[in-house]
């Protein structure tokens, strides 16, 4: 004896067997998947690089021989899983900061203060501009402020730059 299913739409009736056959059941996506995870708190922000140590006589070199006289580095940051998945779910506005310890100075692409980066798909950029004069033993130290994201604190995450000779 076949089975029924009433469909609501048309008020017609047919067999269940043929509903399963022709109703394609979506898989959840890597996307469903890793937003499952984020909401199970397993998310953390990366940088990169992390550490560096840029030749102070490099940094004062491309200084001199750019027009703009400036040197700059990017830095990379990435919402991912504690195994490295990048969450491509994300996007967001998160609070930076830059400080340096040196007789040169740097910023983050015109501006001296705290401001934002943004990410898309689970990453966002940042261009750091060193100008000025720069010396062994200087640092340039780039910060990404932590947050709450999805009910979960996320740590600050910092790259820093301790010039060698």
């Amino acid at each position: 004896m076949p089975r029924y299913w009433h469909e609501l739409q048309g008020g017609t009736w047919t067999t269940v067997d043929l509903v399963a056959n022709n109703t394609e059941l979506k898989a959840n996506t890597d996307e469903d998947r890793l937003r499952s995870l984020a909401a199970s708190g397993d998310l953390q922000f990366s940088i990169s690089p992390a550490t560096l140590g840029s030749s102070a006589a490099a940094v004062n070199a491309a200084i001199a021989a750019a027009d703009d006289d400036k040197f700059t580095r990017v830095i990379t940051m990435k919402l991912q899983t504690a195994a490295g998945e990048v969450h491509t779910w994300y996007s967001g506005v998160k609070t930076v900061g830059v400080t340096e310890n040196a007789s040169g100075a740097n910023a983050i692409a015109d501006t001296t203060s705290a401001v934002s980066v943004t990410f898309v798909n689970g990453v966002a950029t940042a261009t750091l501009e060193y100008t000025g004069t720069w010396a062994e033993g200087n640092v340039s130290t780039f910060t990404m402020t932590g947050a709450t994201t999805l009910g979960y604190t996320t740590a600050n995450v910092t790259s820093v730059d301790t010039l060698v000779a």
